[in-house]
């Protein structure tokens, strides 16, 4: 005889009774089902009518058991703890624990009741007692949600409201906990294809489902195998689930549970790409990003900026079998193909429908790794997704090695004689990231010549105030369109005219010098400025540049630093006008506080703050900047002391750096403060659960990682376009909507979380939050609309400058 054992732990017995009562009528026939009750029997007096349905619940429940091969013996066990059900199954000499119910009335956080649940079946298997821990082997009872409070939930088990509001509560329990019985009867014990893979199983342990008679997915014993050999842990696994891809997730999952690589389950596709970038982007480290059928278009333009900033990775997306008839969710039909879309935006893909092909075809998705840096699209049939069988050791072994193009050109002598003779100001503006040896050759350059480093709006902190802790004296600040900070300003323009031609000359290195790397208008090339641009790719040599030099930055470098011999006077008048430069104060109208505050306020301060706490606490952060006026300004106006991650790169897409936010605050070891509208923040999904549904026991926010939603309900970047720029009308069309949220705090997984709305900047509380351990702070600041600041300058002289 079948004999499951279910837990039963409360401390109320209403609860109790009604329980029993729902499971006591399955069990009233002697001869085939039995009930046996242990522990505190609940009080036989306790009222309890039940629900109209369920005396049908209960005929369709006895009706499947009867049709069972063999008889069914039910024992209860009944407790007021978990400890309580240990010493109870041990005392009834219990062989097997096949389910429990727990009340959780007191409302115990998800995380303990986790912890204390494992526990307890670790007990289990000390005791020799037997269970096979199913999706539904754990049923928690807990209270109704208060306000504001924060819901997940916890994987392979079940949760029920205990509604004691509800005047029926107790029958509803009495046939819920039917139902669940019987679907945890039917779904697994009674299941043929589960005693197929508990067969053989150690007896008297604690097992799992999901464990055993899982054969490896071919898929994913490559992409492990694949990075692991291209980037040992230093990769990133990003996914959003769906149906088909569901088993390779789960296998990467299990796979990657007791390593360090980063993992970030997405709040939707798009936030995977962002994610991505911005790790390719920070860290150099490739990814893994895995999506489900029909999902291919919804990286939008953050998919293009993978390719453009070469970021090595592959793209797993499941797609139908061409024989499919119009396939579910599938993009390659009579109607449309996934795969010419891919085309035009020139991204490889390899198409995998047999999964007798599949060696080949992942031969060919490496070559294109090696051979086209960008993400790599596979595309897999739900058949080549379920392919367990152990590929060739060979093929990795057999990958293709990239090709290492060098460059023999020489800098030109013009060039190194404007360097060290001409009595002209030298602005170096850096648009990618450089090697640890470009950064010291740079910077040895550039305190010999007295030249000016600036960074740009796409890849800000390429060069910083403070790199590494220490003051950079040759940095002048940020250079891009709508991005040019004041000292930059001060530096190339006088009583707000371009300085002349023949007294400056502005270099462009590792860039395509793009509309987004500078504020000049085309005309401006022509007649006003005098360029240098230094790129490895020829197509990227702009037709403006007076001097285009198709060479690798790093030979660039080392050409110029072994032939500098800059004259000591033209050293003198180069320092001499960086000083004056950077040493200018805010304008005035960033001095005014008013309320709201204005975005050039805030970030004054703001700045203030920062350099004291870096000269006082070597304070470091990684800056986060979304598309946008109080991104811009941010750029503009704050201080860095290293790279960050820019919304501007590329397609210029508002919300990629709000979506990358998770990512960058739970592998980055120091701070990190991230720079959004609130149109940005409307235009994508929620992003404080996206944070904490990635905060566990494989990772956390290590240091304090603040998100700055600033509030002016206005489309602010737009508006001073019509505004300023054009003398338009504004209009509905710039209007954001948003809600003034409470302040909280609580507590999550170790994790501290702020949330608060301030209306003034207060130097010790920012001080406080920006420096806190384990914090995640999320603060909305609320802000005026304005048509100042350094960012807009090229539309016209402001008065108070």
């Amino acid at each position: 005889m079948y004999q499951p054992g279910i837990g039963i732990i409360s401390q109320d017995t209403h609860v109790t009774a009604a329980i029993v009562n729902g499971l006591r009528p399955l069990f009233s026939q002697p001869e085939r089902y039995q009930i046996q009750i242990l522990g505190s029997a609940p009080e036989e007096n306790i009222p309890l009518s039940p629900l109209p349905l369920y005396s049908t619940l209960c005929e369709k429940a006895i009706a499947q058991l009867n049709a069972l091969q063999t008889p069914v013996s039910l024992t209860l066990y009944l407790a007021s703890s978990l400890n309580g059900l240990t010493d109870l199954l041990q005392s009834a000499r219990a062989t097997a624990l096949d389910m429990i119910i727990y009340d959780n009335q007191a409302g115990q956080p998800q995380a303990t009741l986790h912890d204390n649940t494992a526990r307890f079946y670790q007990q289990l298997n000390q005791l020799t007692i037997r269970a096979i821990r199913t999706p539904m082997s754990t049923v928690y009872l807990n209270p109704p949600p208060a306000d504001n409070s924060l819901l997940y939930s916890l994987t392979d088990t079940v949760e029920h409201y205990l509604d004691k509001s509800q005047t029926d509560w107790q029958a509803v329990l009495a046939s819920q906990s039917l139902v669940d019985v019987m679907e945890y009867l039917v779904r697994f014990h009674c299941n043929p294809l589960l005693a197929r893979k508990v067969r053989g199983l150690p007896t008297q342990q604690v097992h799992s489902s999901a464990d055993y008679g899982t054969r490896p997915v071919s898929l994913a014993t490559f992409m492990l195998n694949f990075f692991t050999h291209q980037a040992q842990d230093n990769w990133l696994f990003a996914y959003y689930t769906g149906s088909i891809i569901a088993p390779f997730i789960d296998a990467m999952e299990s796979a990657l549970a007791a390593r360090p690589v980063t993992v970030i389950n997405g709040c939707n596709e798009h936030s995977l790409a962002c994610s991505a970038l911005a790790n390719w982007q920070l860290h150099a480290s490739p990814y893994l990003i895995t999506v489900t059928c029909g999902m291919m278009l919804e990286f939008k333009g953050s998919l293009l900026n993978l390719k453009r900033s070469k970021a090595r990775g592959f793209i797993v997306c499941g797609e139908g079998e061409t024989t499919s008839w119009f396939a579910a969710q599938g993009m390659i039909n009579a109607e449309e193909d996934v795969r010419t879309i891919l085309d035009a935006m020139n991204i490889p893909w390899v198409y995998m429908q047999d999964p007798a092909h599949l060696d080949a075809d992942l031969k060919q998705a490496m070559q294109y790794y090696t051979t086209q840096p960008g993400p790599v699209v596979l595309l897999p049939t739900p058949r080549v997704l379920d392919t367990c069988r152990r590929l060739p050791d060979e093929l990795l072994t057999d990958m293709p090695s990239a090709g290492n193009a060098t460059s023999s050109e020489s800098v030109p002598e013009h060039i190194i004689q404007l360097i060290n003779h001409a009595k002209r100001k030298v602005v170096w503006v850096i648009d990618s990231p450089l090697s640890d040896s470009e950064q010291q050759d740079l910077q040895a350059i550039a305190e010999q010549a007295g030249i000016a480093v600036a960074d740009s709006v796409q890849r800000p902190g390429t060069v910083s105030r403070y790199q590494q802790g220490r003051k950079n004296s040759q940095y002048l600040g940020t250079l891009g369109v709508y991005g040019t900070s004041r000292p930059t300003l001060q530096y190339l323009y006088t009583d707000g005219e371009l300085n002349p031609r023949d007294e400056q000359i502005l270099f462009f290195l590792k860039s395509r010098l793009g509309q987004p790397s500078s504020p000049f208008p085309a005309g401006n090339f022509k007649t006003r400025l005098e360029t240098v641009q230094v790129t490895h790719d020829r197509s990227h040599l702009a037709p403006h540049v007076n001097h285009g030099l198709c060479m690798e930055v790093a030979d660039f470098l080392r050409q110029v630093r072994s032939r500098l011999q800059v004259d000591d006077e033209i050293l003198t008048f180069r320092q001499n006008a960086l000083k004056a430069a950077t040493s200018a104060p805010p304008s005035l109208l960033n001095q005014l506080p008013s309320s709201p505050m204005t975005p050039d306020y805030f970030f004054t301060q703001l700045n203030q703050l920062l350099v004291n706490l870096i000269e006082q606490q070597d304070y470091r952060y990684t800056g986060l900047f979304d598309a946008g006026r109080c991104g811009f300004s941010a750029l503009c106006s704050v201080i860095r002391t290293g790279p960050g991650f820019s919304s501007i790169y590329g397609r210029g897409c508002m919300g990629d750096a709000l979506m990358a936010f998770p990512l960058v605050a739970v592998k980055n070891p120091a701070n990190t403060l991230a720079f959004i509208g609130d149109g940005a923040r409307n235009l994508v999904a929620d992003i404080l659960p996206f944070v904490l549904k990635n905060i566990g026991h494989r990772q956390t926010i290590t240091g304090s990682a603040t998100l700055f939603v600033f509030v002016n309900n206005s489309l602010s970047m737009v508006r001073t376009y019509q505004e300023r720029a054009i003398l338009g009308h504004a209009g509905e069309q710039m209007n954001s909507v948003n809600f003034k949220h409470p302040d909280r705090q609580w507590q999550h997984q170790g994790l501290k979380v702020n949330l608060a709305t301030i209306h003034h900047f207060d130097a010790e509380k920012m001080r406080q939050w920006l420096t806190a351990k384990n914090q995640l702070n999320v603060i909305q600041v609320m802000t005026a609309h304005n048509n100042q600041g350094e960012m807009y300058r090229h539309f016209a002289e402001d008065w108070y400058i």
